[in-house]
């Protein structure tokens, strides 16, 4: 029989969380309302001593069934259950984690049971506090108005139940403009990175007539009408268009610059108005086109490729996750770039 631990989904799982994250967990495991087996309580007690390799050679299936079962015999049936329990414990941990990373997702959880308790004076109360909160975020992405539906669409609900239906089509007309923006922008962007794969690759999968939203001429013309169509106060769902219009034109194999310069113009000018996640993505789409015109010997557009890492890391863009997301590459061109643009008297003016 194989004594080994270090293959249990637990094990794996555990190993990655930090001091902190274990402490949490701990508190999670030993909370009636999410176990209620003092026996997987007092497993994940051991368990702990031994983070975060978990590599003490002791570290058996046989000695930790006897650390919580002191004289019994091994039962490996009954182990499997406990590292088991574990498991599904840790993803209610992941689940926690990722909600206190969505703030808006966790209030529209709660509007949403508020709704359905029928308690029409809170949800109210609840609606009018989550609508404050997104609309005065100045800054946008995508996922702004993925919300700005998900609000409308949980809002549609509650009239039907309520049979407020006076409101009812606004709300079916503004969530569905918020869906068609977010998914304008993913349109946009798998659109885009079929046809970079395309031109680096000479992918030969590309869907050139699927529709709409997979369809080279049929984007623009459509996106050109929604543009239209947007009330000139809508500044902000005005912008996000435009910036998905201007990445679309961005073609990686055409030498004419005056797409990139069009999309770097509004990325730079409206820096401040996008979030972190958005203008990454813009960097990075800017970044590679540079480097793919750089190495196919068509510009020199190294000023312009350490001008867009400057950008980046003024922001902190690769912190945006806790850790320094830069990778060896990054720090290459960022060198390489810098060097070919200085002159005897120093770097160019940036």
């Amino acid at each position: 029989m194989n004594s080994d631990i270090s293959q249990f989904s637990i094990i794996k799982i555990i190993k990655k969380f930090s001091s902190k994250e274990i402490s949490e967990f701990e508190k999670l495991i030993n909370s009636p309302f999410f176990n209620n087996h003092s026996t997987v309580s007092k497993l994940f007690k051991e368990l702990k001593k031994h983070h975060p390799k978990f590599s003490d050679s002791k570290l058996t299936k046989e000695f930790l069934f006897n650390s919580v079962n002191k004289g019994e015999k091994y039962n490996d049936l009954v182990f499997q259950k406990y590292m088991s329990r574990l498991n599904k414990l840790s993803e209610e941990y992941l689940n926690i984690l990722n909600t206190r990373a969505e703030p808006h997702r966790f209030e529209f959880n709660i509007l949403n049971q508020l709704s359905k308790l029928g308690v029409g004076d809170i949800y109210k109360r609840k609606l009018k506090e989550i609508e404050k909160s997104i609309n005065e975020e100045s800054k946008i992405d995508s996922d702004y108005f993925l919300l700005k539906h998900h609000l409308t669409d949980l809002n549609n609900y509650n009239l039907k139940i309520s049979k407020l239906l006076e409101s009812f089509n606004q709300n079916v007309i503004d969530s569905y403009n918020n869906l068609l923006a977010y998914f304008i922008f993913v349109s946009g962007y798998t659109l885009n990175q079929l046809n970079l794969n395309n031109y680096s690759i000479k992918n030969s999968g590309f869907p050139g007539s699927s529709g709409i939203f997979f369809n080279n001429e049929k984007f623009p013309e459509f996106l050109n009408d929604i543009l239209k169509n947007t009330k000139p106060s809508d500044k902000k769902r005005i912008l996000f268009l435009n910036l998905v219009e201007k990445d679309f034109n961005l073609n990686f194999g055409k030498k004419d610059l005056t797409a990139y310069y069009n999309l770097k113009k509004l990325v730079y000018e409206n820096s401040d108005l996008l979030q972190d996640k958005l203008l990454l993505f813009y960097l990075k789409r800017m970044i590679a086109f540079c480097i793919i015109h750089i190495g196919s010997g068509k510009d020199d557009l190294n000023t312009e490729l350490f001008r867009n890492y400057k950008l980046l890391l003024e922001k902190g863009l690769f912190e945006i996750g806790g850790t320094s997301d830069m990778q060896i590459l990054d720090f290459r061109l960022i060198v390489s770039s810098s060097l070919k643009i200085m002159n005897p008297d120093g770097w160019k003016s940036l």
